[in-house]
């Protein structure tokens, strides 16, 4: 009877072992998944910062950063690019490239006569200009022949608008008095006087507005008049003749 109660004892704690060392077993033999994940982080510019959580990490990109699974927030910037941002769940190794845009803005340009349009010397085309340009400080110029340039200097932090309004140039008028009147008559140059619509110049090379203008040139008790229209820009020469008729 005892040997009987030793055996059944002992088929007891066997069946009770046997579970056990099969669960140890097992543990032994199933993979577990890893406490750390690796991360991988690039960028086509290589002075961007990498954020994490809203914590700038030290160092420039690319970057390996290992992690615990969870929630994370990648922010790259970069000085003169739009911010790139991406949250995962972390669950496995990633690699990440944060491909950042240049920040741009709109330049546009106008002006009432069709002109040409340069930028810090380079030339842009024609006006209505629209064009598609990095922060920074231009010099805009407007040209148009006949007309005086037009200069002004755009910090282009946003869309601009610039819209120029350029003035016609003056013409550029001289008297040359015949040489054969100064040969003959001493000072007979500084005897001439001009006038513009009835105003006297002084002297007898002046500048007048585009358009039409009487000119009057007078010597002594002689005058020549005549009216002549004068293109914006233009360069004149005016040769008075005095002539006389026999009856």
């Amino acid at each position: 009877m005892k040997t009987f109660r030793t055996i059944l004892i002992v088929l007891v704690i066997g069946a009770l072992l046997v579970p056990a060392a099969f669960a140890q077993s097992s543990g032994r033999g199933r993979s577990r998944g890893p406490s750390t994940y690796d991360v991988r982080i690039q960028s086509n510019v290589g002075s961007a910062q990498l954020y994490v959580n809203g914590a700038l990490q030290s160092g420039s990109l690319p970057q390996n950063l290992s992690l615990a699974a969870g929630s994370y927030t990648f922010q790259v910037r970069a000085a003169g690019y739009r911010d790139w941002s991406v949250t995962i769940d972390l669950q496995r190794d990633q690699n990440l490239v944060a491909n950042l845009d240049p920040i741009t803005y709109t330049l546009t340009v106008t002006s009432n006569v069709p002109a040409r349009v340069l930028l810090s010397g380079e030339d842009y085309g024609n006006t209505t200009l629209q064009r598609t340009l990095t922060p920074g400080t231009y010099n805009v110029t407007v040209r148009a022949n006949g007309y005086l340039d037009y200069n002004t200097t755009v910090t282009l932090d946003g869309n601009r608008t610039v819209n120029a309004q350029l003035q016609p140039a003056n013409a550029r008028v001289g008297v040359q008095v015949p040489g054969q009147i100064t040969a003959d008559v001493p000072g007979a140059a500084e005897m001439v006087t001009v006038f513009v619509d009835g105003r006297p110049m002084a002297g007898t090379t002046f500048e007048v507005g585009p358009g039409r203008h009487t000119i009057r040139v007078r010597s002594g008790g002689l005058q020549y008049e005549f009216v002549h229209d004068f293109a914006a820009g233009g360069s004149y020469t005016i040769v008075p003749s005095f002539s006389a008729t026999i009856r």
